[in-house]
């Protein structure tokens, strides 16, 4: 019966030790895989939607009050945007 490991040779030890091993240069980078890549794709366009709805959100309500003079321009497209549904549900009202 085998009480131990079998011990290895100087000669098997030597070789491992003798093999250069080079550092990486450079930034690691791990390889993604495509299911990844879309998630992150989806995640992002979903993000800024988002934030765009919420900006545009907050600065219609600061234009109606009149204030966040900050937010002015983002207000008048979120004004104008409102007024082209209101006139497109007018619309499409009328030719029924």
């Amino acid at each position: 019966m085998v009480q131990g490991a079998v011990k290895k040779t100087k000669s098997v030890l030597a070789s491992k030790a003798a093999k250069k091993v080079e550092p990486h240069r450079g930034r690691r980078i791990a390889p993604k895989s495509a299911t990844v890549i879309e998630h992150k794709k989806m995640q992002k366009k979903l993000t800024a939607a988002s934030i765009v709805a919420t900006e545009s959100l907050m600065a219609a309500r600061a234009g109606a009050t009149g204030k966040l003079t900050i937010m002015k321009s983002v207000a008048e497209k979120a004004q104008e945007k409102a007024k082209k549904a209101k006139d497109e549900k007018e619309a499409k009202k009328n030719r029924k």
